[in-house]
């Protein structure tokens, strides 16, 4: 134990601050020692109650629902086995659509909940060929298609000059998915399971993918943010607000993060609501194989 003595007529106890501020931080750190570490294996964030929120209680978890004082948001908890290790999972939807809904819950989520990863599933608008309802598009990169600058135009027209800001998710994450794309790991027991019968094969995309602010239905606004991310394979409203939230969460950030959502339409004249239900299957049933299989890789 040291004692520093105080004196009003000398300032030598200062010659000693720094053992006073290891002290002070020392009791602090104690203090907020549950606060400094993870406290769930995974958080899963969903826009909406129905349909994508609901694919996730019908997975084979045994779910309880709970709710933290002074939040209206309700919660879900499980556990899932994986090998000799039983994962805690924490779910949550969104009141409503959007990149501002879905941040909020996220960094409310990441505050109470201190989750190693989180990750959004549901449905989503798929953009550019091949590609069949039902598929997953996993976003390597996220970004907001309505960052810019409005300018205007020789002829007074409207102008709009992009600055989209990118959210990478870990390399190890994406080739582990891209390791099941090519192996079609999962993918024709998931398409196999569900109860009407769907004629094309079931698919995984990996590529960026672009959050607005906006639902669209028309083939021009595709094409403009595709001239400036032409590897573009999807549309929503909600990862980027997700991934910015996880990366710029207080400490401990989650390790890892991700958005794994499935084609419902092509935000085109033709979208309708038929295929909402079988997109957010697919997108939770591949979420629940990757936990009990993979993530531990990444956790």
């Amino acid at each position: 134990m040291t004692l520093i003595k105080f004196d009003f007529d000398s300032e030598k106890w200062k010659k000693n601050r720094h053992k006073i501020n290891y002290l002070i931080k020392s009791k602090l750190d104690l203090l907020n020692k549950t606060e400094l570490s993870y406290k769930y294996d995974l958080a899963i964030v969903t826009a909406l109650r129905t349909p994508e929120l609901d694919s996730i209680l019908n997975l084979n978890i045994e779910w309880t629902s709970f709710y933290l004082n002074n939040d209206s948001t309700e919660y879900f908890k499980g556990i899932v086995e994986n090998g000799d290790t039983n994962l805690k999972i924490v779910a949550a939807s969104a009141p409503q659509m959007g990149m501002v809904a879905a941040s909020n819950l996220t960094a409310k989520i990441i505050h109470n909940f201190r989750p190693k990863c989180v990750a959004m599933t549901g449905i989503a608008a798929g953009v550019g060929d091949n590609k069949n309802y039902g598929d997953v598009l996993i976003a390597d990169i996220a970004f907001d298609s309505g960052s810019g600058k409005i300018n205007r135009g020789d002829k007074g027209e409207r102008v709009f000059v992009p600055d989209f800001k990118t959210i990478d998710i870990d390399t190890g994450l994406k080739e582990n998915f891209i390791s099941i794309k090519a192996n079609r790991k999962y993918l024709d027991e998931i398409r196999r399971d569900w109860p009407i019968n769907i004629a094309n094969e079931l698919n995984i995309h990996i590529g960026p993918f672009a959050s607005g602010a906006g639902v669209i239905s028309h083939k021009s606004v595709i094409e403009d943010i595709k001239s400036h991310s032409r590897k573009l394979i999807g549309l929503d409203m909600e990862a980027y607000g997700v991934y910015y939230a996880c990366k710029n969460s207080s400490k401990p950030k989650p390790k890892t993060f991700l958005s794994l959502k499935s084609i419902s339409d092509f935000a085109d004249s033709d979208k309708c609501d038929d295929f909402q239900e079988y997109a957010s299957y697919t997108s939770a049933s591949l979420l629940y194989y990757f936990i009990k299989n993979d993530i531990v890789k990444h956790i």
